[in-house]
């Protein structure tokens, strides 16, 4: 069981390493991509992107966005990839606030997207706190700041409380999904949100 696991997780890092990503999560993006069509509509504005590090979906997206798309990362931790026009924010996404983010942008926040999990601890409690910590305050700030029309990416792990913030999500999309990609591993708690078509928060 343990040699399946392994080669599963091996298998998606080395084609990651062949196609020159710098991780293999560029793949569940890509999938999400693929079948929502996620990044063509994107030709101005800005776009923010939580847990950005090491560089791996701005990789994919930077390629498939308008090159006037100005990009804000946000992550405490080594950005390795090459950036066109934006910047990175080495903040902690907890104490972020709408008014600072917004000293960045240009134009409309036309897509949030975010690949962000605390660091785990193997404390079951404490790591659910801290998970749903992080994903109010990045839906807090999604929220205030998205566009109207926008689109909303964001990977949580999946249990059965956050039923009520998904119905409060759904309410301020358009469309909503909440996808499993095949390159997540099978036995991991993770889900990939997206919500097309943000309605406002009023």
């Amino acid at each position: 069981m343990v040699r399946m696991k392994k080669h599963q997780k091996d298998g998606y890092s080395k084609k990651a390493k062949k196609d020159n990503y710098l991780a293999r999560s560029v793949y569940k993006l890509m999938e999400l991509d693929e079948k929502h069509r996620l990044f063509a509509p994107l030709k101005s504005g800005t776009l923010i992107e939580f847990g950005i590090s090491p560089g791996s979906w701005i990789q994919y997206y930077q390629e498939k966005i308008g090159s006037s798309v100005t990009i804000i990362g946000i992550d405490q931790k080594p950005f390795k990839a090459e950036m066109r026009n934006g910047v990175v924010l080495t903040e902690d996404i907890l104490e972020l606030t709408a008014k600072g983010l917004r000293q960045h942008t240009r134009g409309d926040i036309v897509a949030v997207i975010s690949d962000a999990l605390p660091n785990l601890t193997g404390n079951r409690i404490r790591d659910q706190v801290n998970i749903a910590n992080l994903r109010n305050a990045i839906t807090e700030l999604t929220l205030e700041l998205l566009k109207e029309g926008g689109l909303f990416v964001m990977k949580t792990f999946y249990e059965p409380e956050l039923d009520g913030w998904f119905k409060r999500m759904r309410k301020v999309f358009e469309k909503f999904y909440i996808e499993k990609p095949k390159a997540s591993r099978k036995e991991s708690p993770e889900v990939y949100i997206v919500g097309l078509g943000f309605k406002g928060n009023g």
